[in-house]
């Protein structure tokens, strides 16, 4: 049994999105291709501001169209893990060699493997945590002053990693016609 899409964390996408999925797809992935790699130096950028104390001379001025995108890519995953009726690995570490996709040159992963990128992606974290951790990531790479120690550092790089091949999976996903094809059963995004 397929699970209902909640609203409650999505940002961006909204029922319009969902009716047209397939459009939605396009218009997030397919266009912002060529972004891709400028979204990934503003990730990395920001994360090298918050981790160090001394004064950077970054340009901060793309830091928030980057958020608002990557935000949508995580809207998109989760919605692709629901119309695919996909279940997060609970405890990904425990019960899987995810150190292959962890330690992997490789900047995406296709088919069968990004379907499973996505299962460990929301086992690591719930869509709700992945935009907490964003909008963290975001407030103190601009900002250090009115915030501290919100993020765990615990698992920092790993989250690091899959924001970072998050968007390559999505685009080799739609490429393969994993996910171009996918229909939202009106079902799915009803409000009740």
């Amino acid at each position: 049994m397929e699970k209902k899409i909640s609203y409650k964390h999505l940002i961006y996408l909204r029922k319009k999105d969902l009716k047209n999925f397939r459009r939605t797809i396009e218009m997030n992935i397919d266009t912002v291709f060529g972004d891709i790699q400028n979204i990934q130096e503003d990730i990395y950028k920001m994360l090298l501001i918050i981790s160090t104390e001394k004064r950077l001379n970054i340009d901060t001025s793309t830091f928030s169209w980057s958020i608002k995108i990557m935000k949508t890519y995580v809207e998109i995953a989760y919605i692709t893990l629901i119309a695919l009726d996909l279940k997060p690995y609970k405890n990904p570490f425990k019960k899987l060699n995810i150190e292959s996709m962890l330690f992997s040159e490789r900047e995406y992963f296709e088919g069968q493997e990004g379907l499973n990128f996505l299962r460990i992606f929301f086992g690591l974290k719930t869509i709700g945590r992945w935009n907490m951790l964003i909008d963290e990531i975001f407030a103190l790479s601009i900002d250090k002053s009115h915030v501290e120690n919100l993020i765990d550092s615990h698992d920092l790089i790993i989250e690091k990693d899959f924001l970072l091949k998050l968007p390559f999976t999505l685009y080799a996903l739609n490429q393969d016609k994993t996910i171009s094809s996918i229909d939202l059963h009106p079902s799915l995004y009803s409000r009740n």
